[in-house]
Formats: structure tokens, C-alpha cells, sequence
């Protein structure tokens, strides 16, 4: 299962409206009393938006979550706030999506650097959305997928399990090279050096690199990992 990040568009609006409400009802003193079609579409939809508006969603026109990044200007102090509202539909909650909320913060923080002193943030249904590490995979034909990543898995087994087209062949006994990944330099350091055994069954293959390449089914996703970034080796695909 792969959840895609995207920003919000006039489809979305009702979406967002429902979910504001929830939001709202549950922390009035936090948010706007009142959110409109109108003001999304004038401060979000715009070509010169006041704010941003991000949706999660599964498949395309199945959203189960958004975050809403605007800014409060204190003319007191001069100081400019972001300030979020994050909505995650319980039925993500229901199918084991449990890092809906974390990908949306960090997705958005990504794309407007100054949102990183997030200040406020109200959310519904989401207390254990932003719990799982997030896995970032990148394939062959040069497309990035975020994943959802429990630790404790396996690399190997979260790429696969996202129907992603990972070969592994082998099922994660280290008895084959078929989840052949490269990591990216900024993690390789976070794991211990392949063994014995995995050093052999990479040596050879096509497009091994002695520091980047690794056996997904030997990496084990852990809290600290969160970010972690692979490549599909060649040969690795189905």
C-alpha cells in the first residue's frame, strides 16, 4: 500500500471542510470558528496562496488526511507563526496506516522550510498517526514512494509488502541478492557492515557498490531511522 502526498485541489474541498469541523469541535479556542469553500479556494487554491494545503490519500480520489499550514503575523513583536491543523480520517486508523500524520508534517515541512517552527498544531483522530518511521524508496524508473515503516521490519519486507517490485526471491533468508538496494550515503553509517555471508552474495552482482549496496532483507527499520532513503538496485526488480 502506498500513500502519495500531493497538494490539495478543488476536489479536495469538501474533504477538508468535514475535517476542519471535527478539528474545530474538538478544539474550538485553537481554530477558526468558520472555514469556507471560498476562503480555500482564495488563500489556498490561488496562484499566490496565504496557505498551504496537503492531502494524503491510498489511491487517486481517496483521501484520508490533509495538514493545513498558515501563518499569524504578532504585530507586537513582529514575529511570524506557522500554525497546522492535521486531520487524519479514523478509517486510516481502521486499515493499519499509521504514519498518515508523520508524512504529511514531514512532506510539508520539506517543501516550505520555514514551517519548521511549527507552533499549535491541533489534530483529530491522530494519536497514533505520527508514531511509525517513514521508509523513502526510490525505483527504477526514478519514482519516489514514502512508506509507512514499523520497526522492526525488514527493509526488504516493508518494500514488498507496498507492492513495490521488489524481487526477494529468497523471502529474507539472505540466500539470494534479489533485494539488492543501494543506500544513501547520509544512512550508511547507521548500519553495522554486512557480513560475511551478504558480502558474497553481492559481490558480483550487476551495479554492486562496495559502500552504497546492501541486502534490504538484512536492514532492519528502527525509530532513529526515520527518512531512510534506498534505491532499487538493477536486478533487484520483478
Amino acid at each position: 500500500m502506498n500513500i502519495t502526498i500531493r497538494p490539495a485541489k478543488e476536489s479536495d474541498i469538501q474533504f477538508i471542510l468535514d475535517g476542519y469541523f471535527l478539528i474545530n469541535r474538538e478544539a474550538p479556542m485553537q481554530t477558526a470558528n468558520v472555514l469556507t469553500s471560498d476562503q480555500i479556494k482564495r488563500d489556498v487554491l490561488s496562484p499566490n496562496p496565504k496557505a498551504y494545503i496537503d492531502i494524503a490519500e491510498i489511491n487517486p480520489g481517496e483521501p484520508m488526511g490533509f495538514i493545513f499550514y498558515s501563518t499569524v503575523y504578532y504585530a507586537s513583536t513582529g514575529q511570524v507563526l506557522w500554525v497546522t491543523n492535521l486531520y487524519v480520517d479514523p478509517f486510516a486508523q481502521g486499515r493499519g496506516i499509521a504514519s498518515v500524520g508523520k508524512m504529511l508534517i514531514w512532506n510539508t515541512v520539506k517543501r516550505i522550510p520555514d514551517a519548521k517552527g511549527v507552533y499549535g498544531c491541533t489534530e483529530h483522530n491522530n494519536h497514533n498517526a505520527i508514531t511509525d518511521p517513514i521508509l523513502i524508496v526510490k525505483d527504477r524508473k526514478g519514482e519516489t514512494h514514502h512508506l509507512p515503516a514499523p520497526s522492526g521490519w525488514r527493509v526488504m519486507e516493508i518494500i514488498r509488502d507496498h507492492d513495490l517490485p521488489i524481487r526477494a526471491e529468497c523471502g529474507g533468508s539472505c540466500a539470494c541478492a534479489t533485494c539488492h538496494v543501494y543506500v544513501d550515503p547520509k544512512w550508511q553509517a547507521k548500519f553495522q557492515a554486512p557480513n560475511e555471508d551478504e558480502i558474497h552474495l553481492l559481490d558480483g552482482v550487476e551495479g554492486y557498490d562496495v559502500k552504497a549496496s546492501r541486502l534490504s532483507c538484512q536492514l532492519i527499520m528502527r525509530d532513529e531511522l526515520d527518512g531512510l532513503t534506498v534505491t532499487l538496485a538493477p536486478g533487484s526488480e520483478l
